[in-house]
């Protein structure tokens, strides 16, 4: 039972499907983990082919996630959808080479959140798994269920930190993890996010060097009004960056805000403008262990 090649990647993504999607399959298919992704019907009945291909079970949740009614600002990413019939809106595909896994996270999910049981399921660190469930009220209240304001408080250093560990880069179709790391210098985050990257090396090392070269940067989490990323560049390296270096999940007065000071920017007295304090954070390759 082979694991995925370049060809079924580059079909998945002829078929709409994000790198952190073929990740998430390609981890299934070289039986790290159980992978489970949030997908169309329509996407999930292709994604059944290719697993049927590949030896690997499949099922799909009996019920859909509807969209929330307050835009997040992370494009088409959903944090704080809810559960809804089948047919109303996105439902969830688990994927794994053990028949029992595969069952047991579709039957966790139908009954509700059971937590350490999908992490160990999907291979979540039990540390980032404590954190979770410790902030999990605030998150879904204050935050609209993103932790990263929950992960700035909670590390005790200003960076730069291990760009493997940027889980933002999801909100643009990329990362090598798919939980919350409980600190951005998690390091049992970075080993799992480098068993990934390995995976995704095997497969195609063009492939590992662009999810590199797209999540290493200044990234700034300015709540509802938007993910931004200055690709390639960090703060701390005191020089300048181009205004085609910023990309946003949300185009408005932050995004533009970036795009106009690019090479002078005010770092230390960032604000959405609905006044919240934007803390920007650097991912860099270049981190000491």
């Amino acid at each position: 039972m082979a694991g995925m090649d370049v060809s079924e990647v580059a079909e998945m993504l002829f078929k709409g499907f994000t790198y952190y999607e073929c990740r998430e399959v390609v981890e299934a298919a070289a039986d790290y983990k159980l992978s489970r992704l949030m997908v169309t019907r329509e996407k999930a009945a292709f994604l059944g082919r290719l697993a049927t291909r590949r030896g690997l079970h499949v099922a799909v949740s009996d019920f859909d996630v509807h969209e929330g009614d307050i835009p997040e600002g992370k494009g088409a990413w959903i944090n704080t959808g809810k559960r809804a019939p089948a047919g109303a809106g996105l439902c969830f595909i688990y994927l794994g080479r053990r028949r029992s896994a595969v069952e047991l996270a579709h039957d966790s999910d139908a009954r509700g959140e059971e937590p350490y049981l999908l992490g160990e399921l999907f291979r979540i660190p039990e540390c980032c798994t404590d954190f979770y469930c410790k902030h999990a009220e605030l998150a879904r209240s204050v935050y609209d269920n993103d932790y990263a304001e929950l992960i700035t408080a909670a590390t005790r250093a200003s960076g730069p930190f291990p760009w493997v560990n940027n889980y933002l880069a999801q909100y643009f179709g990329h990362s090598l993890i798919h939980h919350f790391p409980c600190t951005w210098n998690c390091r049992a985050s970075v080993e799992r996010a480098e068993d990934s990257l390995g995976l995704i090396s095997e497969i195609s090392p063009s492939w590992a060097d662009l999810t590199r070269r797209m999540s290493t940067g200044t990234v700034f989490h300015s709540g509802r009004e938007g993910v931004h990323i200055i690709r390639g560049w960090t703060v701390s390296s005191g020089s300048p960056y181009r205004a085609d270096q910023v990309v946003s999940t949300t185009y408005g007065a932050f995004s533009a805000l970036l795009k106009k000071n690019s090479g002078n920017l005010p770092i230390g007295a960032l604000r959405s403008t609905s006044g919240m304090i934007i803390t920007p954070l650097e991912f860099s390759s270049c981190v000491e262990e």
